[in-house]
C-alpha cells in the first residue's frame, strides 16, 4: 500500500485495535409502540480516530424475520466510547425482540487530525411529565470551530441503570 502524500490512506500500525462493540443492539419498546435501538462503540486507540463509518442495523421479530433495516453513518474520536441511537422506529405494530448491527467502511485518521470538539453540557436534567420524560440542558461550544449542526442523544435509564429509552435532537 502506498501511504505517501498522493495517497489519501494512512498507514495503520500493526498494533491498532479493532473497534470494540456491545454484543447486540438494545431494543427498547416504548408505551407508544415505537421502538428505540441503541448500541455502544469503543475506540481503544487514543492515537487514531474514525472520521467516517457506516452501520447497518437490523431489527428482528420472535421468528427471526427482519422487521426493519436501517443504514446510518457516524464517527468516533480516538479513545472514545460512543452511543449510537436510532430512536422512535415505527414497526407498524410488529413486535421487536432483538437487533443486530454491522459496522463497515471505516475511514481511519490520526487523532491529531480529527480532534474531539470542545462542547460542554451544562444544566442538564430530566422531569417526568405524565407519561413523558422531558430532558433539558444547554450545550456550550467552547471550541474555535463552528458546526452546522450538533446531534444530542439522551439515554434514559431507570434507578438501577437499565436503559429505558432514547431521545435525539438536532441543534442547528
Amino acid at each position: 500500500v502506498d501511504c505517501g502524500n498522493p495517497c489519501a490512506k494512512i498507514c495503520l500500525p500493526a498494533t491498532i485495535q479493532q473497534i470494540a462493540t456491545s454484543s447486540e443492539a438494545k431494543v427498547l419498546t416504548l408505551p407508544s409502540g415505537l421502538v428505540d435501538a441503541l448500541f455502544v462503540l469503543q475506540n481503544p486507540n487514543p492515537d487514531y480516530a474514525i472520521k467516517d463509518l457506516s452501520y447497518e442495523l437490523k431489527i428482528y421479530d420472535a421468528s427471526g424475520a427482519i422487521l426493519k433495516t436501517i443504514e446510518g453513518k457516524s464517527f468516533i474520536y480516538g479513545g472514545e466510547i460512543k452511543y449510537v441511537a436510532e430512536p422512535a422506529i415505527n414497526l407498524s405494530g410488529s413486535v421487536a425482540v432483538r437487533a443486530e448491527y454491522e459496522i463497515k467502511n471505516l475511514v481511519w485518521i490520526k487523532a491529531e487530525n480529527f480532534a474531539k470538539t470542545n462542547l460542554a453540557v451544562q444544566s442538564q436534567g430530566a422531569t417526568i411529565l405524565g407519561d413523558n420524560i422531558q430532558v433539558i440542558g444547554r450545550v456550550l461550544n467552547q471550541d474555535t470551530a463552528t458546526f452546522p449542526g450538533v446531534k444530542i442523544i439522551a439515554v434514559i435509564s431507570d434507578d438501577a441503570g437499565n436503559q429505558m429509552g432514547v431521545s435525539e435532537t438536532q441543534i442547528e
